[in-house]
């Protein structure tokens, strides 16, 4: 049995699907820009085959939408949300997602393609807001204003432009613009008398509705085309009496014209009528004319004048009209009387006075003109003329042309005039002049002088024949008739040769002039000096008494030591007999110098000689005087260098290298060490030394021989190398100067061989990649140790050290290693495989062994490495797709995969694109997916690309496999049509017929299958002036397929000249819409042709003739007239050419070019000549038959200013003192010009006045402005311009200059001046009288006698020189003294009026030379000497006999020096000298002098040593006795230096050598009368800086001090001496510290200091300061500056901070202890005790002690600064009281108290103060 049963089985649905689109990729082309938001774009679709939730689907955009559209979640339609604009962006590609509602939220994806459609929606907008433009008037039409530019983002259609319609209608009617370009051009004639300003709004256009607008601003410029128009009211017609003054206005004219600018300034001439001038016109304010008479008038001549009067604009070419004025002259009485003698009168007489009658008529009779100077005289009745009482002067003037007039009664009265001529007859009454007061020249004596010129004099005599002829003299000074004068020239010659001797230098000739006047008796004689100076000639040599000197014997390395003096004679005067000495030979190494004036030869202070260098010199000096030419003489110096140790020995065969065995024995030799010196004698011995490097005394040397030997046993191992420092020495004898050198030895241990092999690493890693070849041939055999390279190391040295390599191990079939390089290789037949190996590594062992048997081991592991073999494979390795051409960025086209078998990176791939992309496509590195790149798609470009990707390993090298992907696009219609040629022009006969096809417009779609389709989309007719004409928007017509244009209606070129026809064509196949219509349209433009039906028109229209002005001496081709014709029919209808007809004779004119109008001149035009220029000019057109109008030119020439100014001088020259005023007019220029009116008017001006003239523009006058300064400038040239036209323009000015020399002349305003202000010099004291000492100088900037300097010398004891007043030259007078300096002062004065001088310092110094020898003192009886008082302190008077009454002093007996040197007067037993302390080496100090010897010859010669008191050397000696300082000397350290001075006739003494017991007793002052104590005292200089007592001070002030009271006193010392130790204080700054507050401030001068005694007082009150102290910074300062600085602490201080110490001492002595009390005091407290005041003592009853003393003193914490309280004081000495004890015993201080106290305690301290001898105190 059974049954059944039914189960129905519910599967519950799992979310395992994933929402799929319904198309990956959704396109919307062609969205609208404009869409509103919230338009709909698109709805996407998803679907979910799951249940529920799980199928349920939202929407959403993932990327991509730019937040410019949104999806609905559940619907899938995408809207906009914001505006979208074409220009931002053009299309849009987002990413949506579809996911369902049920976990795990499965998601599926595609995209969304969105392109814009481009609209016109975008404003037009101009490139700029305005334009300005400028046109000249009368310009041709069609001439281009300006183009105006606009754009649009849009781009869709083409720009149009027109003009606002509310533009003004005149300035419609004058331009046009081009609807396509923007150029604006002139249509119609420009007049700036009707508009100077036209404003235009152009309009641009795209077809949208966003246009914009722009404004063009033009401005007319103006053209001279408008002649100067005469008024109504001028006049033309009026009368004058014939005596109408000149000067008088007669008549007045008014001309306008209507241009602007110079064009419309008029100015009036008169061109016609006025003869012989008799009137001018002037113009002004460029309207008026008015006429003025210019000359007299005579009616009885000229009774009518016919004027014409011009008026002339200021253009260029200038206009000008004509205005006729006639002028009645009406008739006066004018008849003159008439005199006899029409041709004058001619009367001489003389310069003496006279009277001379001349003819006479009735009448009156005047002088009018000629006697400016009031000579002449004229009776008004006779009309007799005579002379005036001061007869005239021929000089002054030598004829007069006087004007006389000849004058009736009549009324009004008349007169005529004649001319007297009146000579003046010469008189003798001027004296010869000489320019020159005397006249200097200088020759030098001798032969030569014979016919030599000395000077030619010329005198000046300004009367006239014999009166004026000269003749010339010698008066006196002719010495020897030396001289011959030319009695006519003047010219003075020598006939004998000078001679210096017989004119003591100079010849004074005095010249006398003498005229010829016929009477002897009054003829006139001048003289002049004529001054000859003799200079004396150099004819002596300079000569040395020997030929020879020295040798002289100097040692080496010292800096500048002297050799000798050298004298040379020379018997001249002057600069022929003063010497100076030179070094001319020997001195190769310029080592040796000698003073040119004293002769004296020495080394050169920067010099040291070297005897190794040069050993001896002969030094050749030359003497030459300074005579011209010079002479000179020589000597020979011999020098002898003295050797010192200046060498250091050298080692010669150091450093040096040896070796020696380990094993060698002691004594062994190992090198010899040689060295030499080349100093000789002690200086040169040498010893030897191991200094430094010898390890254990391993070696030795021998110190004479320099052998060097082994010391002990050595040991390579320990030490395998001694690196000796070897030292030698020279001068064994005196170790303190001995100098050395030291250099290594290398000493090297030889080895032995005991050490074994040693491997430097424990084990070796190595790898190797496989199929490396074998061999050790090949580099990649080798074997790489990782932590190589192999090495063993043997410590042996040699072959001991030499480590052979081999190999241990199973696999040694596989590898081998260099036996010597311990390099591996592969072993040769070996291949390695790493592939073979289980585990790719080989174990081995690596055996080191030396050449003795020795050797170790180490493990090797060889590692074998992979290498690349394998390269990439695609499969396929070429296939093709598929791809449409609007594929976006990103899509995927295909995926690639390759395979490599090697492993690791060797198998990792990347791939890239190897060809064919062109950008087009990438290829991603690591999936290899092809992709669409960056660049779109156009298969119109390119149908299909073939591309080659490459698939690379990273093996090294890496491998590499490719594949070939051919990718064919497929069409899609996204291509615009476009017309071949979008402009197109033609020409159409405005008789086609309608249904002619006139042109055929082609367009091209590059698509594979457009639909094109063509319209019209606008035609815009225009007439001739580019005004639109409406209506006839169906004059043409087009064919919808082929673009075939043709006419519609019939044509009227009356109406249009110009169809503009806008075309565009549509591709009806377009898949994307934005780009179906062409881009831009095609524009059609047809030109109606015309018929020959207008005639030329010359502009303006309606003129009736050409008038222009133009300038004389326009070059040929300067442009005369433009004129312009103007045709209204098109194309040869309306073409213009100009001919020109009736020229007038000469060929003056011609057309520049028959098309244009241009009137150029054809040669130049003079006014003078021609003024006028008339003719014809035709303007006919190319028409059939020609066209034609006519018109008169007529061309006025106007004069120009063609002259340029002249003046009156070629150049001007004046002279000028140069302390002349300002303002003072110093010279006048001048010029005329031959111009007239303003041309003829000057303006002067100067080029540059150099800031010191300036110049009146009006007159000419050149005056000064800044002070002059001959000194720094004594001329100057000016450059003076005149200009005419003053006010014209820059180009219509002429100008002419002129030089003028300003010369400025001398005052005396220069001080002279010396070249020195202080003339050092020296003399030796043997010169004779008459030597050169020096020549001062003197500059006197002045000139002439201004700066003519005179020498003279005052002081003291000047009267031993004489100094040549001329020259400058000091001579001595007499001998001088060594003893003797001269401190004189020089006057330098010039000879001006005042006289001006300067002063200079001369110091004369005396050198010592070496001319006294020793004397024998032997005075005979009765020898008398004179001295000013007695002496006494021993009995040498018993010797002498003195005279009570004069003093003189005879000997009594006869002196014997052997028994007695010196007899002593109160002389001092010893010589002072003194220099100044820190004299550099070498200064002298004096000269030891007091020896004499009693022998004679030889014997009697004193030779000078330092015997002792010289052990540091500070001094040196000479033989002859001169003391020279040696080192620096400090006076503070050492003040006198006490030496003895040994005096001997022994040149080569020494001091005695022996104990130093015994040379107190060999050299005893007492008993040696051979010996001189001299004492050197050391003169101060300021060289110390003052120094403190104390770096810190402190004081006490009381809160209630007074001011001025004494606080403390500082006090800081100079170690120098007399004015150079003064000390002056001064207060630097104080800075007041509070104590409450912590806080400090710089107050002012609330203290004071003395300057001198350095007392710091109060100069404030203190009552205002809180409890605190000051601190001052106090300067201590000498007068060299030198300073110091300390500080003061000064505390404020209550009476009730005072502590009184009681003494029982008077004032006086406590104050002589005060510091020394004190500071125990204060450190045995520990603080800083300062005291106040030291009075007598004041008991508690206020009664004063004598006896006693009261010390009032307060204390400070020195770490806080504060004043401690009494209470604190007494508890300090409390504490201190053992210590206190014994200091308050010793200074008897007898109590402690409170200065002042409230109350007063018991006991007052627990220390009970003891009083020494007086206490009961069991403590004391």
């Amino acid at each position: 049995m059974r049954s059944s049963v039914r189960v129905i089985i519910y599967v519950d649905d799992a979310n395992d699907e994933v929402p799929v689109f319904t198309q990956q990729q959704y396109n919307r082309l062609g969205l609208r820009e404009t869409a509103g938001i919230g338009t709909s774009v698109i709805a996407v679709r998803a679907t979910d085959p799951d249940t529920g939730d799980g199928g349920a689907v939202s929407y959403a955009l993932v990327s991509g939408s730019d937040r410019k559209f949104e999806v609905d979640v559940s619907t899938g339609l995408i809207t906009t949300v914001d505006y979208l604009d074409y220009e931002t962006k053009t299309t849009y590609l987002m990413n949506v997602s579809a996911t369902d509602q049920a976990p795990p939220f499965h998601r599926g994806f595609c995209t969304v393609y969105v392109t814009l459609l481009n609209e016109l929606d975008e404003a037009v907008a101009f490139f700029s807001a305005g334009y300005e433009a400028s046109l000249r008037e009368n310009i041709a039409t069609g001439t281009e204003v300006v183009q105006v530019q606009a754009q649009s983002a849009d781009n869709l259609n083409q720009l149009t432009y027109r003009f606002d319609p509310d533009t003004s209608p005149a300035a419609l009617a004058l331009f046009k613009i081009d609807s396509v370009t923007g150029r604006i051009t002139v249509t119609g004639l420009l007049d700036r008398e009707r508009g100077d300003m036209y404003t235009l709004t152009v309009v641009a256009d795209d077809g949208g509705p966003k246009k914009d607008s722009t404004v063009v601003s033009i401005t007319i410029l103006d053209e001279n085309d408008n002649s100067p128009e005469f008024d109504i009211t001028s006049d033309t017609s009026v009368d004058i009496a014939e005596n109408t003054p000149m000067g008088r206005k007669v008549a007045v004219v008014l001309g306008r014209d209507r241009d602007a600018g110079l064009n419309g300034l008029v100015n009036f001439t008169l061109v016609a009528g006025n003869m012989e001038d008799v009137f001018k016109i002037k113009t002004v304010n460029n309207t008026y004319g008015e006429v003025y008479v210019n000359a007299p008038l005579d009616r009885e001549s000229v009774d009518r004048y016919l004027l014409k009067v011009r008026a002339i604009d200021n253009g260029s070419p200038p206009r000008h009209s004509d205005h006729s004025l006639t002028v009645n002259i009406l008739d006066v009485n004018d008849n003159a009387p008439v005199i006899e003698s029409q041709r004058g009168y001619n009367v001489s007489i003389s310069e003496l006075p006279t009277e001379t009658s001349v003819p006479t008529a009735m009448l009156f009779y005047y002088i009018t003109a000629g006697n400016q100077d009031l000579t002449f005289r004229m009776d008004r009745v006779t009309g007799e003329m005579v002379t005036r009482p001061a007869p005239p002067d021929r000089e002054r003037q030598q004829e007069y042309r006087l004007t006389v007039t000849v004058e009736d009664d009549g009324t009004p009265p008349l007169s005529t005039s004649t001319t007297i001529y009146v000579r003046i007859v010469d008189e003798n009454d001027n004296a010869p002049e000489f320019p020159e007061e005397e006249y200097v020249t200088v020759l030098s004596e001798g032969p030569d002088t014979v016919g030599a010129t000395i000077a030619t004099v010329t005198a000046i005599d300004p009367d006239e024949g014999l009166n004026g002829t000269l003749r010339y003299a010698i008066a006196r000074g002719n010495l020897m008739q030396t001289f011959h004068i030319n009695s006519i020239t003047g010219r003075i010659t020598a006939v004998k040769e000078l001679d210096f001797e017989i004119s003591n230098g100079h010849y004074t000739l005095v010249v006398t002039a003498t005229d010829q006047c016929p009477n002897p008796a009054l003829r006139l004689t001048s003289s002049t000096t004529v001054l000859v100076n003799v200079l004396d000639t150099n004819d002596e040599t300079p000569t040395f008494p020997r030929a020879y000197e020295g040798p002289f014997v100097v040692t080496e390395g010292q800096p500048g030591p002297r050799v000798w003096t050298l004298r040379a004679r020379d018997e001249d005067s002057g600069l022929n007999g003063k010497v100076e000495y030179s070094i001319t030979g020997g001195d190769h190494q310029n080592e040796f110098m000698i003073s040119p004036v004293e002769g004296e030869l020495r080394v050169r202070k920067d010099v040291e000689l070297d005897r190794e260098t040069t050993a001896f010199y002969n030094i050749t000096v030359t003497a030459r005087d300074l005579g011209t030419p010079s002479r000179n003489s020589s000597v020979v110096v011999g020098v002898q260098v003295r050797d010192i140790n200046d060498n250091d020995p050298v080692l010669l065969n150091l450093p040096y290298n040896t070796s020696v065995s380990e094993g060698a024995s002691i004594h062994t030799s190992v090198a010899r060490v040689q060295a030499r010196d080349a100093d000789s004698g002690p200086n040169a011995l040498l010893t030897y030394n191991i200094t430094a490097g010898n390890q254990g005394g391993a070696f030795y040397i021998n110190d004479t021989t320099g052998v060097v030997q082994v010391n002990r046993p050595l040991d390579r191992e320990r030490v395998d190398e001694y690196r000796l420092t070897i030292t030698v020495k020279d001068n064994p004898e005196n170790p303190r100067i001995a100098r050395r050198d030291s250099d290594l030895l290398v000493i090297t241990i030889l080895d032995e061989n005991d050490n074994r092999p040693i491997f430097t690493r424990t084990s070796y890693r190595a790898e190797i990649t496989e199929n490396s070849a074998a061999g050790s041939t090949y580099a990649g055999s080798t074997v790489t140790v990782l932590n190589g390279p192999v090495l063993a190391e043997d410590k042996d040295i040699g072959t001991n050290s030499v480590v052979k390599y081999r190999l241990l191990g199973t696999r040694v079939d596989l590898f081998t290693v260099d036996a010597n390089t311990g390099v591996i290789y592969v072993r040769q037949g070996a291949r390695l495989d790493r592939e073979a190996f289980q585990e790719p590594r080989v174990e081995l062992f690596l055996v080191g062994e030396d050449i003795g048997g020795l050797n170790s081991s180490v493990p090797l592991t060889v590692t074998i490495l992979d290498q690349n073999d394998n390269p990439p494979v695609f499969s396929p390795s070429s296939f093709s797709v598929r791809l449409p051409e609007n594929s976006p960025t990103g899509v995927v086209v295909t995926q690639l995969s390759a395979t490599d078998a090697d492993s690791g990176s060797n198998g990792w791939l990347t791939y890239r694109m190897e060809s064919g992309a062109q950008d087009r496509f990438v290829v991603d590195p690591q999936s290899g997916a092809v992709l669409v790149g960056d660049t779109t798609l156009d298969r119109e470009e390119r149908g299909s690309y073939r591309l080659v990707v490459m698939a690379t390993d990273r093996g090294t090298p890496p491998l590499s496999g490719t594949a070939t992907l051919t990718v064919i696009l497929d069409d899609v219609n996204d291509s615009r049509p476009r017309f071949t040629e979008p402009f197109t022009i033609i020409n159409v006969n405005e008789s086609t017929p309608p249904g002619v096809v006139v042109a055929t417009l082609t367009a091209e779609d590059p698509d594979l299958h457009p639909r094109l389709e063509y319209y019209i989309i606008s035609v815009e007719a225009k007439d001739d002036g580019n005004n639109p004409v409406d209506g006839l928007q169906e004059s043409f017509g087009i064919d919808l397929h082929t673009g075939a244009v043709f006419v519609r209606n019939p044509l009227n070129r009356e109406l249009v000249a110009t169809f503009e026809i806008i075309v565009s064509v549509h591709d009806n196949a377009s898949e994307v819409i934005d780009k179906s219509t062409s881009v831009p349209n095609a524009k059609l433009t047809i030109n109606v042709l015309d018929v020959n039906d207008n005639a030329p028109r010359f502009r303006p229209f309606g003129v009736s003739n050409f008038t222009e002005k133009i300038l004389e001496g326009a070059q040929p081709g300067t442009t005369l007239l433009s004129v312009s014709a103007v045709d209204p029919d098109k194309g040869p209808n309306g073409q213009v050419i100009y001919q020109l007809l009736h020229l007038p004779r000469g060929g003056y004119v011609r057309l520049e070019d028959s098309s244009t109008g241009k009137i150029v001149a054809n040669k130049t035009v003079d006014f003078e000549q021609v003024q006028w220029l008339n003719f014809t000019i035709r303007a006919q057109d190319h028409g059939t038959p020609p066209r034609m109008a006519e018109l008169p030119v007529y061309l006025r020439i106007v004069d120009v200013n063609d002259n340029n100014p002249v003046f009156l001088q070629p150049s001007y020259q004046e002279p000028v003192f140069e302390n002349v005023n300002l303002d003072t007019t110093i010279v006048r220029v001048k010029a005329t010009d031959a111009d007239s009116g303003l041309f003829a008017d000057i303006e002067y001006s100067l080029v540059d006045g150099e800031g010191k003239f300036a110049i009146k523009p009006s007159t000419g006058e050149i005056y000064i402005i800044s002070p002059l300064d001959r000194e720094t400038k004594d001329h100057y040239t000016l450059t003076a311009v005149a200009r005419d036209n003053p006010g014209g323009s820059s180009n219509n000015r002429r100008e002419n200059s002129v030089q003028v020399l300003v010369t400025v002349l001398d005052i005396n305003d220069y001080r002279p001046h010396f070249t020195e202000r202080v003339f050092n010099t020296s003399v030796f004291e043997n010169e004779p009288s008459g030597t050169s000492v020096i020549t001062v100088r003197a500059i006197d900037l002045d000139e002439g006698e201004n700066g003519a300097v005179l020498y003279s010398m005052l002081g003291p004891h000047s009267d031993a020189f004489y100094l040549d007043p001329n020259a400058g030259l000091v001579r001595s007078r007499r001998k001088l003294l060594s003893s003797e300096r001269f401190n004189l002062t020089v006057v330098a004065t010039d000879q001006g009026r005042p006289p001006l001088w300067g002063t200079a310092d001369l110091i004369i110094t005396v050198i010592d030379v070496n001319d006294n020898r020793p004397v024998f003192v032997r005075p005979a009886n009765g020898t008398i000497i004179h001295i000013s008082e007695t002496g006494a302190g021993n009995r040498d008077w018993e010797n002498f006999n003195i005279d009570a009454m004069s003093g003189v002093i005879i000997t009594t007996v006869k002196l014997d020096r052997e028994k007695q040197a010196l007899l002593s007067h109160g002389n001092l037993p010893y010589q002072k000298l003194t220099v100044p302390e820190h004299s550099s080496p070498g200064t002298v100090v004096g000269n030891i002098t007091r020896a004499v010897d009693a022998d004679e010859g030889s014997n009697a010669i004193v030779y000078y040593f330092i015997a002792a008191g010289n052990s540091d050397g500070n001094f040196g000696l000479s033989l002859d006795g001169e003391l020279k300082v040696y080192k620096d000397l400090d006076r503070e350290e050492i003040p006198v230096y006490s030496i003895i001075i040994k005096a001997s006739s022994n040149k080569s003494w020494t001091p005695p050598r022996g104990h130093r017991a015994l040379r107190p007793k060999t050299l005893d002052l007492a008993h040696d009368p051979s010996l001189l104590e001299v004492r050197i005292e050391l003169e101060d200089i300021n060289d110390q800086k003052p120094h403190f007592l104390k770096a810190e001070y402190t004081a006490g002030v009381a809160a209630n001090a007074k001011v001025g009271s004494e606080l403390i006193k500082v006090v800081a010392v100079d170690n120098d001496i007399g004015n150079n130790s003064i000390v002056k204080y001064y207060i630097v700054t104080i800075r007041y510290f509070q104590s409450l507050s912590n806080g400090s401030e710089d107050v002012g001068s609330i203290f004071i200091i003395g300057e001198t005694d350095g007392i710091i007082r109060t100069y404030d009150l203190f009552t205002a300061f809180n409890p605190g102290y000051f601190q001052l910074e106090i300067l201590a300062s000498d007068f060299a500056g030198h300073s110091a600085t300390a500080n003061v602490n000064i505390y404020i201080l209550r009476d009730d901070q005072r502590v009184k110490i009681v003494f029982n001492e008077i004032p006086d002595l406590v104050r002589k202890n005060q510091e020394e009390f004190i500071n125990l005091l204060s450190n045995i407290t520990g603080a800083i005790v300062n005291i106040d005041d030291i009075q007598f003592h004041v008991d508690k009853k206020g009664r004063v002690n004598y006896a006693q003393t009261d010390m009032l003193i307060h204390v400070v914490n020195n770490q806080t600064n504060t004043i401690l309280d009494v209470e604190r004081v007494i508890q300090m000495i409390d504490e201190n009281k053992e210590q206190l004890r014994n200091l308050f015993r010793t200074y008897n201080v007898v109590d402690v108290q409170p200065a002042v106290s409230q109350k007063l305690p018991g006991d007052l301290t627990s220390l009970q103060v003891c009083k020494a001898g007086t206490s009961r105190n069991p403590d004391c």
